[in-house]
């Protein structure tokens, strides 16, 4: 870039020609508006307008997330942002972006080896926390990987304002939306075998709530601690919302189903360790809004069409299929084990 030419200076010459003495009246002009300019198409990046509530210490050593979302849930899978670009300098401290390439959004990488060895491109305000990013070959959102080694190795595809918490997406190798995985080892995975499935849009957020999830989750579900943990089957919408409520799930789950009121340990009245799920040890297909309350289809065998299995441990234990409307109350098909069907079959408590 020039910002002014001037003429050498030669100790033994007193008179420089000018210009115009030089080249007459085609003597060459330099305007500062020919000056040229670095990077004239690119806007400086803007901070992200929304980001998780109740984000946790960007301490090395945070705990557990508390944050469920709250927005109402979307019925299709998100369009994961482009991260935003940024100069290198974000890097804090310096071994913070070690032999780290691609871009670097504003206020990312910060702490220890944050972003060492990383290729993937990281959005605004993220990988925060020490070696929160380190060997990162994905793509991650503004506002995301926040907490000690919270996306070590991913190579995903993580949204904005998700993966925050300790090794909340360790090992991570799968596409996971906005507002998701937000808890201590949410969604950490690992092992030889690799996995490809989805994780939606403000699922997966709770103590360990998807930790070793291999099947796909959707949109607004697995809301609790644990509440997914070691799943192997596809939930549908808005379901597996509670403690436990899928845990060790091994079949299909439709939408809004598989809830209860629990959320976490000190919800439970009574010794933690006797309760089970509302959906816990499931085995067989659940259909739309069923098995709603706590324990309601706990280890059960068997498919359980819509609108079933309503009810405190209403379902039990079951080992039959059971039908569309059927089993709804306190207990109502406890411990069932033959095929109930037809609509309004089971009906009260007890």
């Amino acid at each position: 870039q020039l910002s002014s030419i001037k003429p050498s200076v030669h100790p033994s010459v007193s008179h420089q020609p000018s210009s115009e003495e030089m080249f007459g009246s085609n003597a060459p002009s330099i305007e500062a508006s020919s000056r040229p300019t670095l990077n004239p198409s690119k806007s400086q990046p803007t901070a992200p307008t929304f980001g998780p509530t109740k984000i946790p210490s960007l301490s090395p050593t945070l705990g557990p997330s508390t944050y469920f979302p709250t927005a109402s849930p979307i019925s299709t899978f998100p369009t994961l942002p482009v991260p935003s670009q940024s100069p290198i300098e974000s890097c804090t401290p310096e071994n913070a972006c070690e032999n780290a390439t691609g871009a670097i959004g504003a206020g990312s990488c910060i702490e220890e080896y944050a972003c060492q060895n990383k290729t993937g491109n990281v959005g605004i305000s993220s990988c925060i926390g020490v070696e929160s990013c380190r060997n990162n070959n994905g793509i991650i959102g503004d506002g995301s990987c926040q907490g000690e080694e919270a996306c070590t190795f991913n190579t995903g595809i993580i949204g904005s304002s998700s993966c925050i918490g300790y090794r909340s997406c360790y090992d991570n190798a799968v596409d996971i939306g906005d507002d998701a995985c937000n808890g201590e080892q949410s969604c950490q995975q690992g092992g030889e075998d690799t996995v490809f499935f989805e994780i939606g849009s403000e699922s997966c957020n709770g103590l360990r709530s998807c930790i070793a999830n291999v099947g796909n989750v959707s949109n607004s579900s697995c809301i609790g601690d644990e509440a997914c943990s070691g799943n192997k089957g596809n939930i549908g919408v808005e379901s597996c919302d509670g403690l436990f409520a899928c845990l060790g799930n091994d079949a299909s789950i439709a939408n809004r189903s598989c809830i209860s009121d629990e959320k976490t340990i000190e919800d439970v009245i009574g010794d933690p360790f006797d309760y089970f799920g509302a959906c816990q040890f499931n085995e067989g297909d659940i259909r739309n809004d069923s098995c709603q309350g706590m324990e309601a289809c706990s280890r059960n065998a068997a498919d359980i069409l819509s609108e079933s299995c309503i009810g405190v441990t209403a379902c039990l234990d079951n080992s039959a299929d059971i039908g569309e409307g059927c089993c709804v109350g306190f207990s109502s098909c406890l411990s069932n084990s033959g095929d109930i069907d037809g609509p309004g079959s089971c009906l009260g408590r007890e």
